[in-house]
């Protein structure tokens, strides 16, 4: 299931609309899914530099309001619905996904969009490390394709993971699509 804009809705995939600027539209959100799949084991929070940067390549008072709201308000309205369902009682991952190419200048509401989305991440990681779910930060520089997208289902699934992101020694710590599995290379070398 993903959030889409009513003219980007596909057949293929379960959308359902999120107006970004609404606390009431990310419950909604969270409240279709669970109604539709059930409880989510993940919520992935999916933030895509080079997408948002072709909508908000100017500075104006215009972009800088649209963008706030698009890009920085959304994403704290959903992660304060998202833990506080996972709080009541709901184990689950939340996932923070950054595709941003380090060597593609974006414009200023996107740059600081991303670094409002990374110091979320970051946060929100630190808070909740040892809590009863998992905070994960993946950070790409790739377009997301199918490898990434089943390396990532595949990473949450390992129990290793579990631990990790649930362990504050290593919150806030970003990884990297398609890296290892923590605690792999232990189970090897016994």
């Amino acid at each position: 299931m993903t959030t889409a804009a009513a003219d980007k809705k596909s057949n293929d995939v379960k959308t359902v609309s999120w107006t970004r600027s609404s606390p009431i539209s990310a419950r909604t959100v969270l409240l279709q899914a669970q109604n539709t799949f059930g409880i989510p084991a993940q919520t992935i929070l999916f933030f895509d530099a080079a997408d948002y940067a072709s909508a908000f390549s100017s500075y104006t008072l215009e972009t800088i309001t649209r963008g706030t709201d698009e890009m920085i308000l959304g994403y704290q309205y959903l992660v304060n619905e998202a833990i506080s369902r996972i709080q009541a009682g709901h184990d689950a991952n939340l996932v923070f996904y950054l595709q941003s190419d380090a060597e593609r200048e974006h414009g200023m509401m996107t740059a600081v969009a991303e670094a409002a989305f990374t110091a979320l991440a970051e946060k929100t990681a630190e808070l909740y490390a040892g809590k009863n779910f998992g905070v994960v930060l993946v950070k790409a520089e790739q377009p997301l394709n199918g490898d990434a997208a089943q390396w990532l289902f595949q990473y949450l699934q390992n129990d290793a993971v579990q631990k990790n992101a649930r362990n504050p020694k290593h919150a806030a710590h970003w990884i990297k699509p398609l890296s290892k599995v923590p605690g792999v290379l232990s189970l090897l070398n016994r």
